[in-house]
């Protein structure tokens, strides 16, 4: 049985880098897929295999240069919901999106592991249901939206774990764990408040968070800082409040890393407090495996798309740069051989 300290470390990880990306938006309207099977232009020569894993393990081409995918990996994909707390909903849909969405890559051999941030505002291949909750096949739109269409959270997380690997040319995800965005003040305030410097103008907004001077973060400000966006005069896209919540992950890992030591109780406390906030997939040994790796391996890199965001008909789109993408799968999940 995994202890309760233990599940709080990966809460704790899980928790900082959703301040990567949260947010609140309402559904895009519905957009027929035209587009063909996501994959990257390679051809395979070689026959396809799979390792005991399940991880292909089939010699590729891209860019004149060849690859085989790099069977050393896991991968795990944490998912921020905009909700109160998890819960099974009646009816088809849920009320629910998977507003922070991060996929966390770790190399066994060489105890690394990288981070890949996803906007929210995606255009991406989701599932679709219809009333009677009968898959009808993929449409494009918000990869938030992929969390919606199913009333039952893990089916929703099972849906945006779907929607995930499709965007990322169909890499394989080990596992989920997803957790609700409104776990965030609480962690936020347990730790005594989060310091950063304001660096975006939020009048309007947060009248207490003023550009240029450094503030600590308590409560609903918390959530203003990493949250806003539509209301924003500067940018309303994603990509700002982006790198707003890279500011906050770095102070809150800092602040929760000494309180812990400082007080061994705080772990049971949060735990008791987060509980009603998470789902996962995994089991208590894989969920200790994760848990290891992130305090034991070093992180490497984090990636963010590249692409561009446009006002579509009502929301903000985001489309990924496709070429860097492929590119960015590359470096992260095949070696070169």
């Amino acid at each position: 049985m995994i202890k309760r300290k233990q599940v709080l470390a990966i809460l704790s990880v899980v928790l900082i880098t959703a301040a990567f990306i949260t947010g609140v938006i309402g559904i895009n309207k519905y957009v027929s897929r035209t587009n063909p099977e996501p994959t990257i232009d390679t051809t395979v020569t070689s026959d396809p295999s799979v390792a005991p894993d399940n991880t292909p393990t089939a010699q590729i081409e891209f860019n004149g240069k060849s690859y085989v995918y790099n069977v050393n990996l896991s991968s795990l994909l944490i998912i921020g919901i905009d909700d109160e707390e998890v819960t099974k909903y009646e009816g088809m849909n849920n009320k629910s999106q998977s507003d922070m969405l991060m996929l966390a890559v770790f190399d066994r051999e060489h105890r690394t592991y990288d981070l890949i941030q996803i906007n929210r505002d995606t255009m991406a291949d989701i599932r679709i249901y219809d009333s009677f909750g009968k898959e009808m096949g993929v449409a494009t739109r918000q990869i938030a939206l992929s969390h919606t269409y199913r009333p039952d959270p893990y089916d929703a997380c099972e849906d945006t774990q779907y929607a995930v690997e499709r965007l990322l040319y169909e890499v394989m995800i080990s596992n989920y764990f997803a957790f609700t965005m409104d776990a965030v003040p609480v962690l936020n305030d347990y730790v005594g408040g989060v310091e950063v410097k304001i660096e975006d103008d939020f009048s309007g907004v947060d009248e207490t968070l003023i550009k240029g001077q450094t503030v600590k973060l308590q409560g609903e400000h918390a959530m203003n800082f990493i949250r806003a966006r539509m209301s924003m005069k500067e940018d309303p896209t994603n990509i700002n409040r982006m790198a707003r919540q890279r500011t906050y992950m770095t102070s809150l890992l800092n602040n929760l890393g000494s309180k812990i030591n400082e007080d061994a109780e705080v772990a049971k406390r949060l735990y008791d407090k987060l509980t009603p906030y998470m789902v996962t997939d995994c089991t208590s040994d894989q969920l200790g495996t994760y848990i290891s790796d992130f305090s034991g391996f070093t992180l490497d890199k984090i990636y963010t798309i590249e692409g561009e965001s446009i006002h579509g008909d009502k929301y903000m789109e985001f489309y990924v740069d496709e070429a860097k993408l492929q590119q960015m799968i590359i470096d992260i999940f095949y070696i070169e051989i």
